[in-house]
């Protein structure tokens, strides 16, 4: 079955998705990183097979994040910007959104669009790969709702530095796992500045230790997702806004998070005090002197 996907410059058929209600992915980055057998940055090159066929990518694969060794090619499912789409008896150039660089927490916007996973990339875009050892064959591991597919522009992108992280301490023994987590997240946080890249990561770190996974419902539930402190930081607040606008706003100001708002509200109020009082004083200094007249 098929669904419609759209993309900036032209719609792409990808292959819908349909869950089994007993369905279990990673719900977690963490647990995303620690399911894989091998992670690799590997740049996109070029579109295979023809359009009866399953759309193939190759990849190259150019740096090693987790396992024993990087492969010397691979390839994954998808439609690249160098295959030629038709539609409406017109022929488009495919083109797609890269991931943002900010969010490590949430997959790229196209998993939302009936496919459950990403199915449109750049031709030679760096992505984060995700792969399991099957049988002696590696298979590209891309659950549903997960990040197994998102840009990077370089090694030292945010992204690639969660998962590094992830994937060293997910070779720890299982009790050792956690407080490792949260050892590394108090180290970021003891440095982070602001929203700095620092304090985001420290943020993802928080929500593996929560069990917060990309899909969990923040806004509208009263579970432990809805009451951090990271839930309104700069990463979340487009996302928080589209779910609920309304909430979004009583929340952020309950929880202290509209600092901004906050200080223009009291610039607003300082303000307008002053111009009351010196009407007030202006009012009692004309009575007085129309009174002495």
């Amino acid at each position: 079955m098929l669904g419609i996907i759209a993309l900036p410059l032209v719609s792409v058929p990808v292959f819908a998705c349909s869950l089994s209600p007993d369905y279990k992915g990673p719900e977690t980055n963490f647990e995303l990183v620690q399911q894989a057998d091998v992670i690799f940055i590997g740049r996109l090159v070029r579109s295979v097979g023809g359009d009866a066929e399953e759309p193939m990518i190759i990849v190259k694969p150019q740096k090693l994040l987790k396992g024993a060794a990087l492969p010397e090619a691979a390839r994954i499912t998808g439609y690249l910007s160098d295959r030629i789409i038709s539609d409406g008896g017109k022929r488009f150039k495919a083109s797609a959104s890269p991931s943002d660089p900010f969010d490590i927490w949430r997959p790229h916007s196209e998993v939302w669009s009936g496919g459950c996973s990403r199915y449109s990339f750049n031709q030679n875009a760096q992505v984060v790969l995700f792969f399991k050892n099957i049988g002696g064959k590696l298979e590209w591991f891309d659950p549903a709702f997960a990040r197994g597919a998102e840009d990077v522009l370089d090694d030292e992108a945010l992204w690639v530095r969660a998962v590094k992280l992830y994937a060293n301490i997910s070779q720890l023994p299982g009790n050792q796992q956690r407080p490792a987590l949260v050892k590394e997240m108090m180290i970021l946080r003891s440095v982070a500045n602001g929203d700095s890249m620092e304090a985001l990561l420290a943020d993802d770190i928080e929500r593996q230790l929560s069990g917060c996974g990309p899909v969990s419902d923040f806004v509208l539930s009263n579970s432990p997702c809805s009451k951090s402190r990271w839930v309104y930081n700069i990463a979340n607040v487009d996302f928080a806004r589209k779910v609920e606008p309304q909430t979004f706003a009583v929340k952020a100001v309950a929880n202290g998070k509209n600092r901004v708002g906050w200080i223009v509200y009291a610039i607003s109020f300082s303000s307008m005090a002053a111009l009351g009082l010196v009407a007030f004083f202006g009012w009692r200094r004309r009575r007085k002197t129309n009174m002495s007249s």
